[in-house]
């Protein structure tokens, strides 16, 4: 039981559904699994589900976070063997034949669903979760896939919300209409929604106020940490040699690598000598690959160096001797890898839209992310500087003192939880949950 006497449980689906897919583990999923680590050890009675589309019940399953950062695996009890096949049933514009195909399609799934399930072994009980309090941060369309089974046994569900970044799309896109569409129902059917960052919940509201999302029922924010934590074991790859920057998980579009090449490529062409590689970690991106096969990017591309899904210990050791790590984002939710930098006491450069700023905590070198000028300027003197670099990590330690671990983000998510499903809370039967199918803009 938790503190309140209602039983309380943490969604770890997504982490399920993502055994299947080709990346270890992306920004949400360590998310998940940091809060997953921390919950645990709280020993509050917080108990640990998934939900299986193919039986379309949930079942109580027992983690072992202990190997997640010495071989990226997320252990939740269930075998990667058992993770489903993903077939969207929730659909938020009306297309006869998508629905048709859906339609049919749905019950073969289930069943090689239940089959795989049924093949790997699981030993995971079954379990209502009627009364009970959910808490998932999950993404929304994984959500919106059990919400047919909360609203059945009148869960109150409070989701953790990472970002709204589609909705700064094409309205017309579907990319748009399945998230706005999906985050709308996970908004109308939960009883509380904690934002990661002041940014998103005020993104949130924005597009609430113009009738774009419903309000919902309550929010708060419990920012993400700040904390890497630190590993005894793992044999992390040698890092690059010579002076480097580093670039976690950038890729074009809003993530912007666009303006660190062009700014790399004004200090190529400038004659500034600067001598400096760039490395770029996380999964292997094609995009990124092909934007550094374009004619104007001939000058840099042989200094780009790529480490394809670092371990935990290396990318420690990536942050850890970095010249500076840039984070050149337009738009984000949080941004993990600029707190991480922090954290490890590396200079860090970013963009200066508003979640990164949240994210570092006023000890950052801030740029414009529509000026490669501005960014190549900054890292031309942290490049060529070492007092200025000496300077930049001298204020990061003083300032260390306003980054947060993982533990005390726990301890805000579960109060909040708490605040948001008092007796006083709405239940969640007496909510609608999903729209009904949309055939236009939203």
């Amino acid at each position: 039981m938790s503190d309140t006497g209602t039983p309380f449980f943490y969604d770890l689906s997504e982490i399920l559904y993502a055994a299947s897919g080709r990346r270890k583990i992306y920004g949400v999923l360590r998310v998940i699994a940091e809060f997953g680590v921390e919950l645990q050890r709280m020993d509050r009675g917080i108990r640990f589900v998934v939900y299986s589309p193919g039986h379309r019940s949930f079942f109580e399953v027992s983690p072992d976070f202990s190997r997640l950062y010495d071989s990226a695996c997320i252990d939740i009890g269930v075998p990667a063997a058992a993770a489903p096949w993903c077939l969207r049933s929730v659909f938020h514009r009306h297309v006869m034949a998508r629905q048709i195909a859906s339609g049919l399609a749905a019950p073969f799934v289930r069943a090689i669903n239940r089959s795989r399930w049924h093949q790997a072994g699981v030993m995971a009980r079954r379990i209502e979760l009627s009364g009970a309090k959910l808490l998932t941060a999950a993404r929304p369309k994984f959500i919106v896939e059990y919400l047919q089974t909360l609203l059945r046994s009148g869960t109150q569900l409070v989701t953790m919300l990472h970002d709204l970044i589609p909705m700064h799309e094409d309205p017309q896109s579907p990319r748009y209409v399945n998230f706005s569409g999906d985050t709308a129902a996970v908004l109308r059917a939960s009883a509380g929604v904690l934002a990661n960052s002041e940014f998103t919940r005020s993104d949130l509201l924005h597009f609430a106020a113009r009738g774009r999302l419903p309000v919902p029922a309550s929010i708060a924010t419990v920012p993400l940490a700040h904390e890497f934590r630190a590993v005894a074991s793992g044999t992390p790859r040698p890092p690059p040699d010579g002076a480097y920057l580093l670039c976690v998980s950038a890729s074009p579009g809003h993530k912007n690598l666009e303006v660190v090449l062009d700014a790399l490529t004004l200090l190529s062409r400038s004659g500034s000598g600067m001598n400096c590689s760039l490395v770029l970690a996380g999964a292997p991106n094609r995009q990124v690959r092909e934007l550094l096969h374009r004619a104007e990017m001939r000058d840099i591309a042989a200094r780009v160096t790529f480490i394809d899904e670092p371990g935990h210990a290396e990318l420690a050791a990536l942050y850890r001797q970095a010249l500076a790590v840039v984070v050149p984002s337009r738009i984000e939710g949080w941004g993990l890898p600029a707190g991480e930098a922090l954290w490890l006491g590396t200079p860090l450069v970013c963009a200066n839209s508003p979640a990164l700023l949240e994210a570092s905590a006023g000890l950052a070198l801030t740029f414009d992310p529509d000026s490669p000028a501005e960014l190549a300027a900054l890292l031309a003197r942290l490049v060529a500087d070492p007092a200025f670099r000496l300077a930049q990590a001298a204020k990061i330690h003083a300032g260390s003192g306003n980054l947060r671990n993982w533990s005390q983000a726990a301890a805000a998510l579960f109060d909040a939880v708490q605040a948001c499903t008092r007796p006083a809370a709405q239940p969640m039967h007496s909510r609608h949950l999903l729209p009904e199918p949309a055939t236009g803009r939203p």
